[in-house]
């Protein structure tokens, strides 16, 4: 931080806005410490710079890690059975 610059502090859904992201989401985030906040009380606050920061490198982060294919298993089949009850001889 510069000397004699003033941090501007935002709430949520102020941030919310200005991101287009849900505030549900910013406030999970922040519960689990995964972008910067400041929780007074029951509200949380956000430096919008320090939030933008920190999703710009999560998001460098994320693009930079190789990913596995996806495949989805395949489901083996069995018989096809009848589903009416086979009724017993009297």
């Amino acid at each position: 931080m510069v000397w004699g610059m003033a941090l501007r502090l935002v709430t949520l859904y102020a941030l919310a806005r200005q991101l287009h992201l849900p505030a549900a989401w910013l406030k999970a985030e922040a519960r689990a410490g995964r972008i910067p906040a400041l929780q007074i009380r029951r509200g949380y606050y956000f430096t919008p710079p320090a939030v933008e920061a920190a999703l710009a490198v999560r998001a460098a982060f994320e693009i930079a890690k190789p990913r596995s294919p996806k495949t989805k298993p395949t489901r083996e089949r069995g018989p096809v059975t009848s589903t009416k009850r086979k009724e017993s001889a009297p």
